[in-house]
């Protein structure tokens, strides 16, 4: 059995390979690999790029600290980053640095954001809305279910965009008065949500009108390579693809 040099340390990878631990990039890259939700993976791996890209893609894990986290963020104020972009930068970076053990990042903080209040549409506002696709049309009847499940289910943008055909599917009635009487409006349709926030999955019921434009659309979905329930709708001698147009 080889015996590694004293002053390496591999760990496991993802698909079975030996990673060099002492390697910033390889950590990062390990890290991002294993947040649970997909978003957040793409947005740690982003974030992670760009800060090694910053130290040297050369550096070892030592190269995480205070300091350099701090000229990090000067960097990204000095290119007109928003307070909301910078604190998420900081924030994957505090996750980095949990793993490596540079316990003086936690200290390094952006600029406070601002929350306002959110802002969202009236009953009138949101009925007018679904009345804008023109349901006739491939497009008005896929515009219509994104509507639904962005306003009637309460999807998130990055959460309808992942959701699949399969996603949607029937289960029994629950058996608890109190649930059955909140979602008295509903049909026995839900759709899944995967990989929500945080990572978290749950499940939300259809009401009668989402889930007729859901049907609506799937009657007309182009059949496409891969399952998501949302497709973009190919101009001529284009391939489908997974952003909506």
């Amino acid at each position: 059995m080889a015996i590694l040099p004293a002053t390496t340390t591999t760990t496991s990878g993802l698909v079975g390979e030996l990673v060099d631990t002492g390697a910033l990039a390889d950590r990062a890259e390990a890290i991002a690999a294993d947040q649970a939700a997909p978003l957040t993976r793409s947005t740690y791996a982003g974030v992670y790029r760009a800060f090694c890209a910053f130290v040297g893609p050369d550096a070892g894990v030592d190269a995480l600290g205070r300091d350099s986290v701090r000229a990090y963020r000067q960097q990204l104020e000095e290119q007109g980053r928003s307070p909301a972009t910078i604190a998420k930068h900081l924030s994957a970076l505090r996750t980095l640095a949990n793993d490596v053990g540079a316990d003086d990042v936690r200290r390094v903080r952006g600029a406070s954001v601002a929350r306002g209040r959110p802002r969202h549409l009236t009953a009138e506002q949101y009925a007018r809305l679904l009345k804008m696709p023109d349901r006739r049309t491939t497009q008005g009847k896929r515009d219509l279910a994104l509507l639904h499940l962005l306003g009637t289910t309460g999807l998130r943008r990055a959460e309808a965009a992942a959701v699949t055909v399969n996603d949607v599917d029937e289960h029994p009635r629950s058996d608890d008065p109190r649930l059955r009487q909140a979602i008295c409006d509903s049909t026995a349709w839900w759709v899944t949500v995967t990989y929500g926030k945080r990572g978290s999955t749950r499940r939300v019921p259809l009401e009668r009108d989402a889930l007729n434009a859901l049907i609506a659309w799937v009657r007309v979905r182009p059949t496409c390579a891969h399952d998501e329930l949302l497709v973009s709708l190919p101009r001529r001698g284009a391939a489908h693809s997974r952003r909506g147009r």
